[in-house]
């Protein structure tokens, strides 16, 4: 099966996004896992777990050239889930 240039370029968007996001909020997703032993949040799960774990699937998927649409989606989830806190953050400002 001969593989066309623009699922090079798909495959090579998704890593460069899911790595995007597992590089620029490392920081946040340890916060959050320390923050696992404290009263349950769905946010410490969801920026803790989650995201990381759908972000190495997207990575995963992408490099394996297996199922890019939910590969797409993986990246495109965790990067949601990683700007939750920045964009309810520039939104209370805005009150």
């Amino acid at each position: 099966m001969r593989t066309r240039p623009t699922n090079y370029l798909l495959r090579l968007f998704i890593i460069a996004a899911a790595g995007y996001g597992l590089l620029d909020f490392s920081d946040l997703i340890l916060i959050e896992l320390r923050n696992l032993v404290r009263p349950f949040k769905l946010y410490t799960l969801a920026a803790g777990i989650v995201g990381p774990a759908l972000a190495i699937a997207a990575i995963g998927l992408a490099a394996a050239n297996r199922y890019l649409w939910f590969a797409a989606l993986s990246a495109l989830v965790s990067l949601v889930i990683f700007a939750t806190p920045v964009v309810v953050f520039i939104f209370g400002l805005a009150k």
